[in-house]
């Protein structure tokens, strides 16, 4: 701008505009010369950058050939070749000879590519797109787009060896990374052999939940011979999914399996699994189906709501399908319905719970002893608990509260059953026709409505700062109520405890161990003294507590409805190994602990470990000293019981010690149970290999009248490499010198890390001949073997 005339655009002299044109004519010059790449890119939001070992350029269409180790990049691409034309203004590339394109997702490589760099699109001639998971080949590739390929006539697999193990042949293939690969027309080939054909298959590219095809389930087995199942994945929302298999066994017949899971927030989800097959093989119940649903419900005002309920079509479906349903190995299946809520003064529940049992012993009925559930299991239906959270009593040093139970037990086959040893028949036996009518007192109750209250006080001081003194007083009543098959009870008793505990403990430096620079030893002795001073039974001699009594003499369990019905003053064959006698006892005992610290003391990352813990108790009835049960064989001491653990970076165990002073032979006084864990590596290797080279052992003792045991277990996994598992275990007695089972298998995941095959031959005492199974399985998509993975960890609350 002039300021004297007041013009602001103003013509510049010549000689002015002269020397500016040439000095940035001489500027664009000198970056052409050093990279003509530049030259063109200026004012360009994705730069260019091209070399070769020959380069020709015409300026005036402003086209670039590469001949010899030709590249060509853009900000996140490069391709390379022999020989490349490159036309600037429109981004259309043509490239001939070893051509190779290496993206974020992905490398693919052909004879000729044509593509434009503006829309990532474009042709691979005999090409090949592959990455970490997969490989597809194709005469002609399209890239629609980023991560988008179609081809005709191509091939598909997630194998990483030259010459795939296995793939899949498509008349057209569809394939969007994070999408799903559509298959038209597929032959399944096998080291290039044809297998089988499918019509039509889509093949999930994530591992995120799709709706898809999942590969088949191929395996076999002794009983079960071969098994195929066909399972497809329906996402059915973000929030909910549903996984359908049908198949068939071919030593039982037809199957329908399918499970289903849905999130509604964190604390509100479940998963339903539903089993149906048609087996021949089970003529008793050849409709067998099962049913398995873990549910939780947060509801409104607090109340949480959870749930688990299995049920079955007879009771030998656990042990024959343990995957399906909990059960296998027990003696009965529980389900239960809970409603909890907790607050600053008041928590409480209600729950149902239901058992079946798997051991049915209905009198003389063999197909129902398999088939029906036992109607003469007593169920708790509904329970429910109600307590106040401990509070200070009136600006005293005293806490107290008070517990509220209810209680209705209940059953189908009717309110008592019958005693058969006083019929002159053995426990258990079954009984005849036309019985007696009840008699009180002899034949056990089974139906009755209890309630519970207990209040409670307690206190806490510290003397020297060194002990811990906890003095408490409770009332433990029932009362309970039968229906009108016998009068109504009340009973109740006082009971005075005082804890006394310590703990001491000391801390141990090891400054030259960077990964444990710190230790800590800590033992805690507890001493328990009890007393129940008077015991409330109104009317006395109660039928209920008669045959209570009955049982206790005659080495009788369950004719009460759980402990509570027992009260706990003194000794009893029966009792001696699930309560400590309340009633004038000291209970003492101790607990130690190991616990190193990992990780550098001033950082905030450290773990701690509790390598070595160890517990015992004992105690000590002084009725029995003083009044005992019986004079000729007094039992002052209760079961002394020890536990311990040890868990090291690489090592863990668990042993448990009983011993028994009340059995009269002192070689069945002891029980042991321990169990040891080596791991020497366990890991996930490759992404999906399975590597572990562990060693586990389990002994088992006890040498009592019923079911004595003396058993040695055992198991070895020794991954030789990454691809090779092999696996034994075996189970022996030393009570009957007999092979309980065994276990040889191998597992052979291939290198080319896209299937897996494993094998083995089993022995199951009581079984006649070998198990021999296999199950194989393919790495379907790239990320695990048997297809998409993990869908019910990746489901997302509403």
């Amino acid at each position: 701008m002039d300021v004297a005339i007041g013009e602001t655009n103003l013509p510049l002299p010549r000689r002015i505009v002269t020397r500016i044109e040439l000095l940035l004519i001489s500027v664009l010059c000198l970056l052409a010369l050093w990279d003509p790449s530049l030259a063109w890119a200026l004012g360009e939001s994705q730069p260019i950058h091209f070399s070769g070992d020959k380069q020709v350029w015409d300026r005036k269409s402003n086209k670039v050939e590469l001949f010899g180790h030709a590249a060509v990049n853009q900000l996140g691409e490069t391709l390379t070749a022999d020989y490349v034309q490159l036309d600037l203004n429109t981004r259309l590339l043509d490239a001939k000879g070893n051509c190779i394109y290496l993206a974020s997702d992905s490398v693919i490589y052909g004879e000729e590519m044509h593509f434009n760099l503006q829309t990532h699109t474009g042709t691979v001639i005999k090409g090949r797109v592959t990455n970490d998971s997969f490989t597809l080949r194709g005469e002609r590739i399209s890239k629609l787009g980023a991560g988008h390929f179609v081809t005709h006539w191509g091939d598909y697999t997630t194998c990483h060896d030259c010459g795939p193990s296995w793939s899949f042949e498509a008349e057209d293939v569809d394939m969007e990374f994070g999408g799903y690969a559509y298959l038209h027309n597929v032959t399944t080939r096998v080291k290039e052999a044809p297998m089988f054909w499918l019509p039509y298959l889509i093949v999930p590219m994530k591992t995120r939940r799709q709706t898809g095809l999942l590969f088949p389930i191929i395996r076999t087995s002794g009983s079960d011979g071969a098994t195929f199942v066909f399972p497809f994945f329906w996402a059915i929302n973000r929030s909910m999914d549903m996984t359908i298999g049908l198949g068939d066994y071919s030593q039982r017949g037809a199957r329908v399996e399918t499970e289903t899971r849905y999130s509604l927030s964190p604390g509100s989800s479940g998963t339903i699994r539903a089993f149906y097959m048609s087996d021949r093989s089970f003529p008793d119940q050849p409709n067998r189906w099962a049913l398995d649903i873990t549910q939780s419900h947060e509801f409104p005002w607090g109340i949480e709501q959870k749930l688990r309920l299995s049920e079955v079509s007879d009771n030998l479906y656990p042990y024959m399908f343990p995957a399906d349903v909990p059960g296998s190995g027990e003696a009965f299946q529980s389900s239960y319905l809970a409603f909890s809520k907790g607050s600053a003064d008041v928590s409480g529940f209600m729950a149902f719970q239901r058992y079946r049992n798997l051991l049915n012993s209905a009198p003389g009925d063999p197909v129902a002893q398999k088939v029906n559930f036992d109607q003469r299991t007593v169920q708790a239906l509904p329970s429910a608990l109600l307590t106040t959270n401990d509070k200070f009593l009136w600006d005293t040093p005293f806490v107290g509260g008070i517990t509220v139970g209810f209680e209705n037990f209940t059953r189908a086959a009717g309110p008592f059953d019958y005693d058969a040893s006083s019929l002159g028949l053995p426990f258990g036996t079954a009984i005849p026709l036309n019985p007696p009518p009840f008699r009180p007192g002899i034949d056990p109750i089974r139906e009755a409505t209890r309630i519970s209250v207990t209040p409670s006080i307690y206190t806490a001081f510290r003397p020297f700062d060194v002990l811990s003194v906890m003095p408490s007083l409770q009332y433990r009543g029932f009362f309970y109520n039968f229906g009108g098959l016998v009068p109504n009870l009340n009973r109740g008793y006082l009971l005075f405890q005082t804890d006394l505990s310590a703990q001491l403990e000391r801390v141990f430096e090891f400054p030259d161990d960077p990964d444990v620079p710190r230790a800590k030893h800590l033992i805690r002795p507890i001493l328990t003294y009890s007393y129940i001073p008077w015991v409330i039974e109104d009317p006395a001699g109660h039928p209920f507590l008669s045959q209570i009594s009955n049982a206790q003499k005659n080495n009788i369990t369950g004719y009460n409805f759980d402990d509570n019905d027992i009260v706990p003053i003194g000794y009893t064959r029966t009792g001696a190994n699930y309560f400590v006698p309340l009633g004038n006892s000291l209970a003492y005992g101790f607990n130690t602990q190991w616990v190193r610290r990992r990780g550098a003391v001033n950082s905030n990352d450290g773990s701690y470990q509790r390598a070595i813990e160890f517990s015992a108790g004992q105690a000590v009835n002084f009725k029995e000293l003083t009044n005992p049960v019986d004079p000729s064989n007094p039992q002052p001491l209760t079961r002394f019981f020890s536990v311990l653990n040890l868990g090291f970076d690489r090592f863990s165990s668990s042993t448990t010690y009983n011993y028994y002073p009340d059995l009269v032979d002192p070689s069945t006084r002891h029980t042991i149970s321990t169990s040891a864990s080596w791991i020497l590596e366990r890991a996930t290797h490759q992404r999906i290999l399975t590597f572990d080279r562990s060693i586990n052992l389990g002994y088992s003792f006890y040498k009592g009248v019923n079911a004595p045991t003396s058993n040695l277990s055992g198991s070895v996994n020794f991954s030789l490499s990454d691809y090779v598992l092999p696996t034994g275990t075996v189970s022996y007695s030393f009570v009957t010198n007999q092979l309980l089972g065994a276990y040889l298998g191998m597992q052979l995941q291939s290198p080319s890390r896209c299937w897996r095959f494993s094998t083995g031959l089993g022995y199951t005492a009581g079984r006649p001949g070998l198990d021999f199974t296999f199950e194989w399985s393919l790495n379907l998509t790239g990320s695990g073997f048997g297809g998409v993975t993990d869908f019910a960890s990746q489901l997302v609350p509403r």
